[in-house]
């Protein structure tokens, strides 16, 4: 008799690869397998055409696949070196800088600069001890960074697109990970929304690299490889206000009145997480400005939330988004 897979027993992993179509599995040495929450998955994905014909029956007749690809997800509170690996999987090929050691770390920064390429990678799903799935050629082209008072550790929710899906036998998972998960400290504004500075009790940072896979299928079901198209960064912000100043700062146009057909103040934003004493995560939105917002009174007299909406752009040579990983590793990811 089969004996039933604990879902605790599953692992999966990703690692960089050299090149388009050269699979590199994640293993006990290669890559990272990092910590996984509810809503990580690997799965094989398929478009196909259904046919109504004519058979004189009630049913549907035909089904031909027409696209097929991988998808996989990481949901993680990621440790330090996790997090670069994600964040440089989001922002491409050689958007890791790392800067000069200061005492125990080495600054990396990364962030998108162009539109393009984007770095594959090869994701493995270990299921159990004698099965794992396996995508290769797996972009990052959607993350979702999140913290809150009531769930205070820096979550990355990482969506992975890749051309092939296979399976194998095992994989030797690497050791876990012993760094300590982000904890959120707070965020910093500038002015015009200095009175943000206490009042937000969590935000969530989409950013979304445009990858539609139906845009590269041609006269095979496979696409070709995935680029990224305009990257798109969204901050949703949980305020309780004590005032309507910032608001009006930022809806306003640092006005008083509607100002139509101009475009709206940017202003800056910061959130700082810390592992330990020394490892840090830093994500900037130099430039982010309004979008919308819903103001929720309640009955029971408790403080007042608004859901405060912003995007952010670029601005001349200024990227909308930095991510700054403090590490004890010299080498980009």
């Amino acid at each position: 008799m089969a004996t039933t897979v604990s879902g605790r027993a599953y692992a999966q992993g990703l690692a960089k690869q050299a090149a388009l179509g050269t699979a590199v599995p994640p293993s006990s040495t290669v890559g990272l397998w990092p910590k996984w929450e509810n809503g990580t998955n690997a799965q094989p994905q398929s478009r196909t055409k259904k046919y109504n014909e004519g058979d004189g029956s009630a049913f549907q007749s035909l089904n031909i696949k027409t696209g097929q690809w991988g998808m996989a997800k990481f949901v993680t509170y990621a440790r330090p070196k996790e997090a670069a690996l994600l964040a440089t999987a989001l922002s491409g090929p050689g958007s890791d800088v790392p800067g000069a050691l200061a005492g125990a770390n080495y600054p990396h920064v990364i962030t998108r600069t162009a539109a393009g390429a984007l770095q594959p990678h090869t994701i493995a799903a270990n299921v159990s001890s004698n099965y794992y799935r396996q995508i290769v050629d797996a972009v990052c082209h959607k993350m979702v960074i999140s913290a809150s008072k009531e769930d205070p550790l820096l979550k990355l929710d990482a969506d992975f697109l890749g051309l092939t899906n296979s399976q194998g036998g095992t994989l030797a998972t690497s050791s876990v990970l012993t760094d300590l998960p982000f904890g959120y400290f707070g965020g910093t504004w500038v002015a015009p929304v200095t009175s943000l500075n206490g009042q937000v009790t969590g935000f969530t940072c989409t950013i979304d690299n445009g990858v539609s896979p139906e845009n590269y299928i041609g006269e095979t079901v496979t696409p070709n490889p995935f680029s990224g198209t305009i990257t798109l960064v969204t901050l949703e912000l949980d305020v309780f206000w004590t005032d309507g100043g910032a608001a009006a700062a930022a809806y306003f146009n640092n006005g008083t009145t509607d100002s139509p057909l101009l475009p709206t103040s940017p202003f800056s934003a910061s959130f700082q997480c810390q592992s330990d004493a020394t490892q840090t995560f830093l994500l900037s939105l130099p430039n982010v400005s309004f979008d919308s917002t819903v103001l929720t009174p309640a009955t029971e007299g408790a403080p007042m939330p608004e859901k405060l909406t912003l995007q952010a752009v670029k601005v001349g040579a200024v990227a909308p988004y930095q991510i700054t990983v403090n590490l004890p590793v010299a080498a980009a990811y």
